[in-house]
């Protein structure tokens, strides 16, 4: 009747939360390839007619070599393959609960890069911040993904002065957390490390201002839990992300 005010469901408060944190990345995302177009398309009338009117030639482009910091935000989907072993199931065929966890993760990255003609190569890494919450209602346990970190070398050609495009490999390591696997009022923590592939591209905004979008699958890695009981839990984890980023370049002048 009137005056009464129905409960929120918090599984519609969680959606609704997830939903904005989706519109977010999905913007962020759309204005670094929208800005990275724009400059592009710039180099590339520049590149048309440089004997016309060198008065209107785009402003220099510093070279690429050189460190660079700078901050990072994405998407991550994350699968668990959780196998449980005991002495009621058939040997060689475990009881198995695939779990798929995704997030929003954030967070900075550094590096160092050489340049030689159309070619560049380097080194970086980057940490991540993370916090994926999950519960499976088949074996009642939870599962979080939460913090990374990551070491590795990227190499790609300039397609544009200002645009590089490459491929990457790395190592990686994730945590996670799992509530309620071996008891309801412990949490049991892992850290994963996965060998990590990818690659992206990375376009100069400014001399030393870029902004790039960057994809990178983390391959699957099997690690025991814990054995108890006759029990033994394993949890195999794979995870894709794609990340947005900004960077500050202290390169050639």
């Amino acid at each position: 009747g009137r005056g009464r005010i129905q409960a929120i469901s918090p599984k519609f408060v969680e959606t609704t939360k997830e939903y904005q944190m989706k519109r977010l990345i999905s913007a962020t995302i759309a204005i670094a390839m929208a800005t990275s177009a724009t400059s592009f398309a710039a180099d590339l009338g520049g590149m048309k007619d440089h004997t016309s009117n060198y008065s209107q030639a785009p402003a220099p482009v510093s070279g690429w070599t050189g460190g660079y910091i700078g901050g990072q935000i994405g998407y991550g989907w994350n699968s668990h393959d959780i196998s449980i072993s005991h002495a009621e199931t058939t040997p060689g065929t475990p009881v198995a609960r695939s779990i798929d966890t995704d997030n929003l993760i954030g967070g900075v990255t550094a590096g160092f890069d050489y340049q030689a003609g159309s070619l560049v190569g380097g080194l970086f890494g980057q940490y991540n911040l993370g916090d994926s919450d999950t519960h499976n209602s088949d074996i009642k346990f939870t599962v979080i993904d939460g913090n990374s970190w990551m070491i590795g070398a990227r190499a790609g050609v300039l397609v544009t002065p200002r645009t590089l495009v490459y491929g990457l490999a790395g190592y990686g390591w994730q945590e996670v957390t799992y509530k309620g696997i071996d008891d309801a009022d412990k949490k049991l923590e892992k850290t994963f490390g996965h060998l990590v592939a990818g690659g992206g591209f990375e376009h100069k905004i400014t001399k030393n201002v870029s902004l790039g979008l960057q994809g990178e699958h983390w391959f699957e890695t099997k690690k025991t839990l814990f054995e108890a009981g006759g029990e033994k839990f394993t949890d195999e984890r794979s995870d894709t992300r794609v990340l947005a980023s900004v960077k500050y370049r202290f390169g050639d002048e």
